[in-house]
């Protein structure tokens, strides 16, 4: 006899729900593992993310340092008056100091350190920087109302009155 229309067996039954389990624990695996993979993206995406920011931030700082170094050589080339030397300083990306006074390392040689911060992050930088003397005639040939030559010399000047 054979079985009406519409009826399982109890047999294809069975067959459908171990097929169907199956493809249920498959579903469910793939999207554990699509889920973890997911996760770990964006966990190193956040993580570079943050890498890239303090990098940005510790060149900043490198750079406010090296700020602060030329403010220390623009405080030596004014020795006499210390009063109008500038020790920190503010700028867009952070803050510079220059520590006080610089070392003298001998004849006309100094330490200069100074600090950059910028965000977080915070270089200190240490420069030795000499004064290179000037020469006697660095402004020999300059007088207010003209230069006398005296004896065999000859000048050969640009006079801006007469144009080129």
């Amino acid at each position: 006899m054979t079985a009406p229309r519409g009826r399982r067996t109890a047999c294809s039954t069975e067959g459908s729900q171990q097929r169907a389990g199956a493809v249920m624990f498959l579903s469910i695996g793939a999207v554990l593992v699509l889920g973890t993979l997911g996760a770990t993206l964006l966990m190193q995406s956040l993580q570079e993310a943050s890498l890239a920011r303090r990098s940005a931030a510790g060149q900043s700082a490198f750079f406010l340092a090296d700020t602060g170094v030329d403010q220390a050589l623009v405080n030596l080339r004014t020795p006499t008056d210390a009063s109008d030397d500038v020790l920190t300083g503010t700028l867009s990306t952070g803050t510079f100091t220059v520590d006080s006074p610089p070392e003298a390392l001998g004849s006309q040689r100094w330490k200069v350190t100074t600090r950059g911060v910028s965000v977080t992050e915070q270089r200190r930088m240490e420069a030795v920087v000499q004064s290179a003397p000037k020469s006697v005639f660095e402004f020999a040939v300059f007088g207010e109302n003209g230069v006398s030559v005296s004896g065999s010399a000859i000048t050969d000047s640009y006079d801006s009155r007469l144009g080129s």
